[in-house]
């Protein structure tokens, strides 16, 4: 009998533990668990970050870390007015992107986030307002390249790059249609037909070898599957489930997997199907929300191990903001989340914070019932990472104050006391609070950042005006620098002395989507956040900062990498007038307006290499 060394060559490693980092393939006995493991692929979907706006029915191009979604629709799809909005994805959130040039739905979506193609499609409710419009993007901007020879919606199949794609079928009017037409980066030109008319079915690969299947043909939903080889079509084996509008489609012409759609019967499934070249089968991964989308996605990357589905028409006929990612790998992605946290000892809002998720102080503020004068707090309330506990009482109670620091050397600066504006900062040590300098001009709901030696505030109110000004603090005095560019109050702020950043402000007259950097002597423009909103929490440094919550009770957040915002998870409890502290892979949100309790913790998004079991049974 022949051993497994003479069969395969080599030996099964003995370990005492799995091993770390691991590879793709790794087979090893693990002699304290006594079982045969490796690393192999498991497929799965698992939450990515929600979408800015809800959407069905747009244009999707790229890969599960870079890819974008244009156009659709928001509501149902009986009369919805088509949007020309652009979101983007980097792997983690999205961010908006330039408009499209002309607002359209159910139209082709091809190539990457750097280079797509978005043709077609309808820009009113279907079957009206057909479109010949075709768009390129090229990381920046959209430009209008040469007209589709026929307009039409929700497309059959389409596939490939900007400068070699393919777009066949469609819906116009009363019609299931089978023309094809290929581009090549400057002009469409029509080529051979599909065998028969169909629309919103899904397609995969290159424009010399591509795959189509499912949809529907006049008007029932189709199986049937043919494959492109670049001037004929070739029937090819009927999938395993029926489905139109299909959500989702990434891999190659022989080996392709799509998720999601609308069976015959009407229901939305999570189910998926992939093909291996000769035959289609269930897959072992579902996605966790039923949805489809009207009209083709497009190609969402060529990877058969990496995939994504974004928004998509959810109940009751409207569309959503929910992402998942698709992995085939032995690495388990836990995408970042919020979670309760410690309850603390009273609800407050309007209050100074300083410190990390672990370490948090959070001191003055108003307590319930608000805002009477005589609700004023004067507790400093501390946590460990699991609870909160009392610390030293501040000399005078007082809200609208502003935190920074650390849990042991936080400062705490122009609090609204009773009967006066209190200029005056005191230090806090970890068990008492002492008389600090005095701040040059007081205002109310300013926005702080930086340590107790090194501190900054910027902003603020004091009526009727918005204020502008910023001021260092070296622990001892406070010295003023360059103004924010627009007055503002109710803001926050992240950084350090030399490398701040400010958000979450309100301009006159409201909320304000407006971002600045300091960099140690003057304010410059950043990012837009992509929700205008006030009045909320944050953490973080100014390339790597988390912002959430705000007025009115805002759940969503999102983070900043220097340059962009994109959309972070949500808060499970909107907040607003809150405290927060931390960064963007460990940040905390406690508290906020009326005097709630509650303590939000955020961890970042991880993955971690899990070994299979392998069972002979």
């Amino acid at each position: 009998m022949s051993t497994y060394h003479e069969l395969r060559g080599l030996k099964v490693k003995y370990l005492a533990a799995d091993p770390d980092p691991g590879t793709a393939g790794d087979v090893w006995y693990n002699t304290n668990t006594y079982q045969l493991k490796g690393f192999v692929g498991r497929a799965a979907w698992s939450s990515g970050g929600n979408m800015i706006l809800a959407r069905y029915g747009g244009g999707s191009m790229g890969s599960q870390t870079a890819c974008l979604y244009a156009g659709g629709y928001a509501t149902t799809d009986q009369a919805p007015a088509a949007a020309v909005n652009v979101q983007e994805y980097n792997g983690t959130g999205w961010g908006n992107s330039p408009n499209l040039n002309v607002k359209r739905s159910n139209a082709i979506g091809l190539g990457t986030s750097t280079a797509g193609l978005y043709a077609g499609g309808s820009d009113a409710g279907p079957p009206a307002g057909l479109t010949t419009t075709s768009e390129e993007y090229d990381g920046s901007s959209w430009t209008e390249g040469s007209d589709i020879n026929s307009g039409r919606s929700e497309f059959g199949y389409c596939f490939g790059t900007q400068t070699a794609g393919l777009g066949a079928g469609g819906y116009t009017p009363g019609t299931y249609i089978a023309l094809c037409e290929e581009y090549n980066g400057t002009s469409w030109a029509e080529v051979t037909n599909i065998p028969a008319g169909t629309a919103s079915g899904g397609g995969v690969g290159t424009q010399t070898a591509g795959l189509g299947f499912g949809g529907s043909e006049a008007p029932a939903h189709v199986a049937t599957s043919f494959s492109y080889d670049g001037t004929n079509w070739t029937a090819a084996p009927d999938m395993n489930i029926i489905r139109r509008n299909i959500l989702s489609n990434f891999g190659t012409s022989t080996a392709a997997h799509t998720f999601g759609g609308i069976t015959p019967a009407g229901l939305r499934v999570t189910n998926g199907s992939d093909y291996d070249g000769s035959s289609w089968a269930a897959s072992p991964a579902s996605l966790g929300t039923g949805r489809f989308t009207q009209g083709d996605p497009g190609d969402n990357g060529s990877s058969t191990t990496q995939g994504w589905a974004a928004g998509g028409n959810a109940p009751p006929d409207a569309g959503s903001v929910h992402m998942e990612e698709y992995n085939n790998t032995f690495e388990v992605v836990t995408q970042g989340a919020w979670a309760n946290g410690g309850t603390m000892p009273a609800g407050k809002h309007e209050f100074g914070s300083a410190g990390t998720q672990t370490a948090t102080a959070v001191f003055g503020g108003i307590t319930p019932p608000s805002p009477a004068p005589g609700n004023r707090s004067l507790k400093t309330y501390e946590y460990n990472g699991s609870a909160w506990s009392e610390g030293g009482d501040l000399p005078a109670a007082g809200y609208q104050n502003v935190g920074f620091g650390t849990q042991t050397a936080a400062v705490n600066a122009m609090a609204n006391e009773a009967g006066s504006n209190n200029s005056e900062a005191y230090h806090y040590d970890g068990s008492s609070w002492t008389a600090g300098g005095n701040v040059n001009t007081y205002r109310a709901t300013a926005g702080a950042a930086g340590i107790q030696t090194a501190g900054l505030i910027f902003g603020g109110y004091v009526p009727p005006a918005r204020k502008t000004e910023t001021e260092e603090y070296d622990g001892t005095s406070w010295t003023e620098s360059g103004d924010l560019n627009t007055a503002s109050r109710e803001l926050y702020g992240s950084g350090t002395q030399t490398a701040a950043l400010a958000f979450v402000q309100d301009y006159a007259p409201g909320a304000s989507a407006v971002t600045e950097e300091y960099n140690g002597s003057a304010w410059t423009a950043g990012g837009s956040m992509n929700t205008a909103r006030k009045a909320g929490v944050g953490g973080g440094t100014q390339t790597a900062t988390i912002a959430a919550g705000g007025n009115p009770a805002l759940t969503n957040s999102e983070t900043y990498d220097g340059s962009s915002w994109v959309t972070a998870p949500n808060l499970a409890t909107g907040k607003s007038y809150a405290g927060g502290a931390g960064t963007t892979t460990a940040g905390i949100a406690m508290g906020g307006n009326p005097g709630l309790t509650a303590t939000e913790e955020f961890t970042g998004e991880t993955s971690a290499e899990t070994a299979s079991t392998i069972d002979f049974d």
